[in-house]
């Protein structure tokens, strides 16, 4: 926990494109009810983490998305990847698509189908999430209500993972496989065994 909050704080109080409360990126009961994923330095330092959140209602989403309107868009229940943070010195090493790869073998596992989630424009995950599958919709008010602040408006997203799992495969694969050469899986994630056989693969 303590792991956690102090990476939020150090990467998304003041990132691009967007300002935290600190207290929006504390741990909190979502992070109690949900799992949050972390990947941990030869020193044992907490250098990426992210978070997964089953979604049951319309109303769960609005607080999570500062957006009206994506139960129109997607199946419930549905999952949340948010909260994702990584350290400035390791950034760039597909950490967090390691750790989202996983959430995505997890969820495909539990029958779960679609994934939503907010991101600023100009991020460099847009392009990713759109080779991935992801659908965009302008968000031109930005988040504003829940503990954040955009610079301007955000993008809502979703992905039907079923649907786009050869594209989730092909791309995501390469890139969790190599990084889990240097960041292998741990006993801490039993609940995982099925996803740590396929990422094995």
């Amino acid at each position: 926990r303590e792991a956690v909050e102090r990476l939020r704080i150090a990467n998304l109080v003041a990132a691009d494109g967007f300002v935290a409360r600190p207290e929006a990126v504390l741990w909190g009961e979502s992070d109690d009810k949900g799992k949050v994923l972390g990947i941990f330095s030869d020193e044992g330092e907490l250098i990426a983490s992210g978070r997964l959140e089953i979604m049951l209602k319309p109303e769960d989403l609005v607080p999570k998305l500062d957006f009206d309107d994506m139960h129109r868009y997607v199946d419930l229940p549905c999952a949340l990847f948010g909260k994702a943070a990584t350290s400035e010195a390791a950034r760039g090493q597909g950490l967090n698509s390691y750790i989202r790869y996983i959430g995505y073998l997890l969820l495909r596992d539990s029958g779960i189908r679609h994934v939503v989630g907010t991101v600023v424009p100009g991020a460099p995950m847009v392009k990713l999430m759109r080779d991935l599958g992801y659908q965009f919709i302008e968000s031109p008010e930005g988040w504003r209500r829940y503990g954040y602040k955009s610079e301007g408006g955000t993008l809502a997203c979703y992905i039907d993972i079923i649907e786009n799992w050869d594209r989730i495969q092909k791309i995501l694969k390469p890139i969790a496989n190599a990084a889990a050469e240097h960041y292998p899986i741990r006993d801490g994630l039993r609940p995982a065994r099925r996803a740590v056989e396929a990422l094995a693969v």
